[in-house]
């Protein structure tokens, strides 16, 4: 194609390519705009991560662990018994799903579910933190002081800093009676 000046336009599909450039252009950013929606919050990216890949552990893991976060324990229990249909083996998912329902009020299948992550991987050392809060919970303070010394144990420097988050609480629930 020839233009007034006499010099050749370069053309793709009969459309000058500045054209194609412009359109290119406007149809990226309005996916750009559009993709911007789902990095609006945790809870909307992982719902987004969670749609396209249903049956990923890791990815219905930290769905639940968004909700968590949020004081949200009825849907993060959900997602993470989800997540433990999903594989029954990961200690992670047990973990968290017995977390959520000791903030929940649900003693029982919060310590059910920290016995089932700790026979899966007893040398989770976090796991022994949380079972050991939910024995001060429930006044169990010899329970709660073995569980503390075996995350020390098992968990080193972290192990020992766990703990040392719980100390005053384990003194007034457990020492000074």
């Amino acid at each position: 194609m020839v233009g007034r000046s006499g010099l050749k336009k370069k053309v793709f599909f009969g459309l000058p390519k500045c054209d194609i450039v412009i359109v290119c252009f406007i149809f990226l950013s309005v996916m750009s705009f559009i993709r911007n929606g789902v990095w609006l919050d945790d809870i909307t990216l992982w719902v987004d991560v969670v749609r396209k890949s249903p049956y990923k552990v890791r990815s219905v893991n930290f769905l639940g662990a968004a909700y968590f976060e949020r004081n949200q324990f009825s849907d993060a229990v959900f997602w993470f018994r989800y997540a433990v249909g999903l594989d029954s083996n990961n200690f992670t998912s047990r973990n968290n799903l017995a977390l959520a329902l000791q903030l929940k009020g649900d003693v029982v299948q919060s310590l059910q579910q920290y016995k089932s992550s700790l026979a899966l991987n007893f040398s989770a050392f976090n796991v022994h933190v949380n079972l050991g809060t939910l024995y001060l919970d429930i006044d169990r303070c010899d329970d709660a002081m073995n569980e503390f010394q075996q995350a020390i144990v098992l968990g080193g420097d972290k192990g020992k800093y766990l703990v040392s988050l719980n100390l005053d609480r384990f003194e007034e629930l457990c020492v000074r009676k």
